[in-house]
């Protein structure tokens, strides 16, 4: 099983884990086609070609771990992009 199946099998569990850093979430993000478009303060903007919103992370800082619902927001997004 590859790097990103087992992560976004991690992702998935229930409940939601709330041990993901920002970190994690970035580089599986970026491999999954999303896009950095911008950072302001401590939100962190990702654009997919297949989607037609912004998808929005608020961390203060890469090494923090990420709230729940923005976890329940990549899932809601990845789902998207994989229709």
């Amino acid at each position: 099983m590859g790097t990103n199946k087992k992560f976004l099998k991690r992702l998935r569990q229930i409940p939601t884990p709330n041990d993901i850093t920002m970190k994690e979430l970035d580089r599986f993000l970026k491999s999954e086609g999303f896009k950095l478009q911008s950072q302001s303060s401590s939100h962190l903007n990702y654009k997919h070609e297949r989607l037609t919103y912004i998808l929005t992370i608020v961390s203060h800082n890469m090494k923090q771990e990420v709230k729940v619902v923005y976890i329940k927001n990549v899932l809601a997004a990845i789902d998207e992009i994989s229709q």
